[in-house]
């Protein structure tokens, strides 16, 4: 997976609910990433294989809220996910959550009060 993780304080999205300047650079230099990584393939040897392929998950990661959380999570059927840090923290506590309580299950025990 790609990432760029871009300065939490700009703005992600317009209050049209349209993607802002800074988005869609952020989201363009991904695409460039991409673009570098496939056209060198020499540089991605080694340690780096896991770049080579077709099929390279990206993620923006930028600015702060959840206003427009159906639209960040509508950009997962697009080229390049949309997500705030807001909404990074809120996945990773779900995730991590998760794993507790599956734990707890295969240990037969109950889970601790979560996050």
């Amino acid at each position: 997976m790609l990432i760029e993780l871009e300065n939490p304080k700009s703005k992600m999205i317009k209050n049209d609910g349209e993607w802002t300047c800074a988005a869609n650079h952020a989201k363009n230099q991904i695409a460039e990433w991409a673009k570098f990584i496939d056209q060198n393939l020499e540089n991605s040897k080694g340690e780096m294989d896991f770049l080579i392929g077709p099929n390279k998950e990206r993620l923006v990661i930028m600015g702060r809220g959840l206003k427009f959380l159906e639209k960040m999570k509508d950009s997962k059927y697009s080229d390049t996910i949309m997500w705030t840090y807001d909404l990074m923290i809120r996945e990773a506590k779900e995730n991590w959550n998760q794993i507790i309580r599956n734990q707890c299950k295969l240990l037969n025990i109950d889970p601790p009060e979560l996050f």
